[in-house]
């Protein structure tokens, strides 16, 4: 688990440059590596609200996606192999772009 709220202070692009400031935890998750983890839930007026910017599809039909909006494809690919989300789900696709 990680405080959005200074990424910007620590986190660096693959060409070494900071980022802006995050705006909400929507806009953190739209950043996020692969599609299929962008999911939140938080609790709203005693109700639980759950955010999924790319939506609940990749989810559901077991695909895991690169999503550019941030980090390069290299970046993706490493972090799905120290993940091993392929090894610990079989039942997941990469879906190439």
């Amino acid at each position: 688990m990680t405080n959005q709220a200074f990424v910007h202070e620590w986190y660096r692009t693959d060409q070494n440059e900071s980022i802006e400031p995050l705006t909400s935890i929507s806009h953190a998750l739209s950043l996020w590596p692969e599609t299929v983890t962008a999911l939140a839930l938080r609790l709203k007026d005693d109700e639980l609200e759950l955010i999924a910017p790319f939506g609940l599809a990749d989810l559901f039909e077991l695909k895991l996606r690169w999503n550019p909006n941030l980090v390069s494809y290299a970046v993706f690919e490493q972090r799905m192999l120290s993940k091993q989300f392929l090894q610990k789900w079989p039942k997941l696709s990469l879906i190439e772009q």
